[in-house]
């Protein structure tokens, strides 16, 4: 949600219009109202695969998201439908999809298709080669699986891989970016606000914690040591906890401002191995350790590419004391070719939506 903000900022302001907003969701989810005032559009919802988490809420359970995609297969089929039917050439100049499996589908089976983009970082996979897939701990079912949803959220579609650094940085990259005829590495879209943050060196460790059972773990942790002082951001805030938070930890509901704004602030931050919290800690100089959920094969792969760029450090919530202890910033040269690197964000984006459209 936040890349959809940012790249429609970049449109906006090039002089194009959004004429239409869809959002996927899992069953019993919402929208946070900052999204719904942000994106400037109203907001369609729909039906989309998710990942179920186990009862602690602390790692993905494969037997429930299987049963649950099983359930939900006749509503994202016809969404499919409604979607291959509804968008049309006259109507709609290009469409943008956010890692969409079910876009992806619709554009297959489009008679008259409408130019599209994929966006995420799942499509640094096209160049990945099995070695590092291994390192990041991918079975080889879980390797084939990942690159065959990957695919089918890009087909008959240009793809636009976020990438930690330019593609002739690491991975030998052609002109202009272009790493295939249909992919192209581009700079992480982060959110507009974070522009206008200025970063500090706090006494406090942030926490990103997906969810309750997480939240529970790292509230422990901080009982355990005390001195630390702990901000933790979590769905529910401190509803989800079973007691009070001790002295120096305190518990947040999520909120996108106010998160940044402890972002700039913090010693260090800690959270799942989401791709646009990793790059907005790395290019506000500060450690990361990413901790991805256990049995979300995407954030192991996030987690080991962002490892392998050195902007985090990959490990579990049993590894906070170690982090804590030894929480090393980046070095102001890395930080300043980072931050280099997502400025250039606006214009690459926007050459290739109009070349796309075009």
């Amino acid at each position: 949600m936040t890349q959809a903000i940012s790249y429609a900022h970049i449109l906006r302001d090039a002089g194009h219009e959004i004429v239409s907003v869809d959002v996927g969701l899992g069953q019993g989810w919402t929208i946070p109202e900052w999204f719904e005032e942000r994106i400037g559009h109203s907001v369609r919802v729909f039906q989309c695969p998710v990942h179920v988490l186990d009862p602690t809420a602390t790692r993905v359970d494969a037997g429930s998201t299987l049963r649950n995609s099983l359930r939900r297969f006749p509503d994202w089929t016809r969404e499919v439908l409604r979607r291959a039917s509804s968008v049309a050439p006259d109507r709609v100049d290009l469409q943008i999809g956010f890692f969409d499996i079910l876009g992806g589908w619709a554009q297959q089976i489009r008679r008259r298709a409408v130019p599209r983009l994929a966006v995420g970082h799942h499509y640094v996979l096209r160049w990945t080669d099995e070695a590092t897939l291994r390192g990041a701990g991918l079975s080889w079912s879980e390797r084939r699986f990942v690159r065959s949803v990957t695919a089918m959220s890009g087909w008959r579609s240009q793809q636009l891989a976020l990438a930690f650094a330019p593609a002739g940085a690491v991975h030998g990259g052609g002109e202009e970016g272009a790493v295939a005829p249909d992919i192209w590495t581009v700079p992480p879209l982060l959110r507009p606000d974070f522009r206008e943050l200025e970063a500090a060196r706090g006494d406090f460790l942030l926490v990103y914690a997906v969810a309750p059972g997480v939240a529970r773990q790292v509230v422990a942790w901080q009982r355990s040591r005390p001195e630390a002082r702990v901000r933790i951001y979590v769905s529910g805030g401190a509803s989800g906890l079973d007691e009070a938070p001790g002295d120096g930890c305190s518990v947040h509901e999520l909120d996108d401002r106010a998160f940044l704004r402890d972002l700039a602030a913090c010693r260090a931050y800690a959270g799942s191995a989401g791709f646009e919290s990793v790059c907005e800690a790395h290019a506000l100089g500060k450690p990361i350790l990413a901790v991805p959920t256990e049995g979300q094969v995407e954030q192991r792969l996030n987690a080991a590419d962002a490892e392998r760029h050195g902007v985090a450090r990959t490990g579990t919530w049993g590894d906070l004391d170690t982090f804590w202890t030894e929480a090393t910033p980046p070095s102001d040269a890395q930080v300043d070719r980072f931050r280099r690197w997502i400025a250039s964000a606006p214009e690459i984006f926007l050459e290739r939506a109009e070349r796309a459209a075009a």
